[in-house]
């Protein structure tokens, strides 16, 4: 019999995009300043293997299949494989899920063009995807997963404390053991949300340069405790969702760089 986190499944919500223009946020970050210095030798993101966690835009409490992927026909997504993970993706994209893809990977909007094998997971299905959930020797054990980089744009909460706790002992237990990197936003605005930057311990929460996000850490429980500095770094957008993946972007620069052996 398959288990699920039935009942500690977060209750996903789409954060807001605002586009910003490309050439300044770039800028902004200092890339076009690392190109001047290393010409061609700027890294990509080249060989890294990236997952995009999305919240459906549609109401699936009715059965419906959840909208959640990038269009992969997008002119910036061209030659790169986008592959659902789990669950049965609606034939709809999202344009929250596109865009926010194409700061993380896009080939001409993005700081790492280079990444090309993205995993795309609806918010629900990777969050069980963090423990083998069917009955045998290994139940209950941390899966592993080829993905390097994990880019989370949307924020949440479980039924309930309890299940808040389940979830983020799973996604810092995944970090800690799988060396993965986890890099979520935070609410657009003061905001309360627990999942997964307001409370985890091994992520790299996002927040934007103007201010206006969730500040500090959200009480959980005896170990996810309030009071702890939230966001960890901030991107200068005009939204968290947009906010984040410039971060998962450079994230996978830096990835590269270090199994090219440019990193001490």
């Amino acid at each position: 019999m398959k288990r699920t986190l039935t009942g500690l499944v977060a209750v996903s919500l789409l954060l807001s995009f605002v586009p910003a223009t490309q050439a300044a946020y770039i800028d902004d970050i200092g890339y076009m300043a690392l190109q001047a210095q290393l010409g061609a030798l700027t890294p990509t993101g080249a060989g890294v293997r990236v997952a995009q966690v999305e919240a459906p835009i549609n109401d699936v409490s009715g059965g419906a299949a959840p909208i959640f992927m990038p269009d992969p026909s997008y002119s910036e997504f061209l030659g790169k494989t986008l592959t659902a993970i789990g669950g049965n993706p609606s034939g709809t994209s999202s344009g929250h899920a596109t865009s926010v893809g194409s700061l993380f990977y896009g080939a001409t909007s993005s700081t790492a063009p280079g990444i090309g094998t993205i995993d795309v997971y609806e918010a629900n299905n990777w969050i069980n995807s963090l423990y083998v959930s069917t009955p045998g020797p290994n139940y209950g054990k941390t899966t592993t997963s080829p993905d390097r980089v994990t880019n989370h744009s949307w924020v949440g909460g479980g039924a309930d404390a309890a299940s808040d706790g389940t979830i983020l002992r799973l996604a810092d237990r995944q970090v800690a053991l799988n060396e993965s990197i986890q890099v979520v936003g935070l609410t657009n605005g003061p905001g309360t949300s627990p999942l997964l930057g307001g409370s985890g311990y091994n992520v790299i929460a996002v927040g934007r340069t103007d201010g206006s996000h969730q500040q500090g850490s959200i009480a959980v429980d005896s170990v996810y405790g309030a009071g702890r500095t939230v966001p960890t770094l901030v991107a200068p957008m005009g939204t968290t969702s947009a906010a984040t993946p410039v971060v998962s972007a450079t994230a996978a620069l830096l990835v590269q760089t270090g199994h090219e052996g440019g990193l001490s």
